[in-house]
């Protein structure tokens, strides 16, 4: 379903998920309750990183794929998780070793099952095995919503991104590796205006950061320290932005 620009009413973006299926529903269920009594369309935006860290990435993946409310068009980015995950499926070379150590093992039990992976370690002789074993676990659906991920998303004065931009180059030149993995001072301390204004994750922090040039939605919803997963709300009627969050209990 395509949906017009000038008839949108609110715009969703959501922060890190990493396999925190329960607190992706919660962020759901508010979301609905926000735009219920709301008229006229909506855009969810989704910046990435669904796997890895957390144990429900399965079924992460799956509630976002069923989640298809009404008048909502729903937008899906590409995290650096995500795309390590791809990097392995497609055989890139050192991708088992790189995926692992960053936390690749829990996607890999909650699709193939912890008493596969238990067995296995990260050595070339099951390097083919672990793949061939996952792309058969993935379930089709969950495939080709991996495959379909994009970079970034345009909406008005707001540029959707996983990580962030090189402010060293236009928005649309923007190198991929960049908008997945960028932790660089001169996109995070600056304070000089971008293009646009610029919404993100990647960056695990306590409360979301809302300044005149970026804002980061990544609350760390799988960290102890942190655990809470946030959303923004646009207001397009009154021009404002409303941020709400789901927060973890840890045992």
């Amino acid at each position: 379903m395509k949906i017009k620009i000038n008839n949108i009413s609110q715009v969703f973006a959501i922060g890190d998920i990493h396999g925190c299926d329960s607190l992706l529903k919660k962020i759901h269920k508010k979301i609905l309750n926000k735009s219920e009594k709301v008229n006229g369309k909506k855009i969810l935006i989704y910046l990435g990183d669904y796997i890895d860290r957390g144990s429900e990435v399965k079924e992460t993946i799956d509630t976002i794929i069923n989640f298809r409310p009404k008048d909502f068009k729903c937008v899906f980015l590409r995290g650096n998780h995500d795309q390590m995950l791809m990097d392995f499926v497609n055989n890139k070379r050192d991708s088992l070793e790189i995926w692992l150590y960053n936390s690749g093992g829990e996607t890999l039990k909650s699709y193939c099952g912890s008493a596969f992976t238990e067995k296995l370690n990260n050595s070339s002789t099951q390097e083919q095995l672990i793949r061939k074993t996952l792309v058969k676990k993935l379930p089709p659906k969950h495939l080709k919503f991996f495959y379909d991920l994009q970079f970034c998303y345009i909406w008005k004065n707001y540029f959707f991104v996983h990580a962030g931009i090189d402010p060293n180059r236009p928005l649309n030149n923007q190198r991929e590796n960049d908008m997945i993995w960028t932790r660089a001072p001169k996109f995070l301390a600056s304070e000089q205006p971008f293009e646009k204004i610029v919404v993100h994750g990647h960056t695990p922090n306590k409360t979301v950061e809302e300044k005149s040039n970026r804002i980061n939605l990544d609350t760390g919803a799988i960290y102890p320290e942190l655990g809470k997963l946030s959303c923004m709300c646009i207001d397009v009627k009154e021009n404002r932005r409303k941020f709400f969050s789901a927060k973890r209990r840890f045992l």
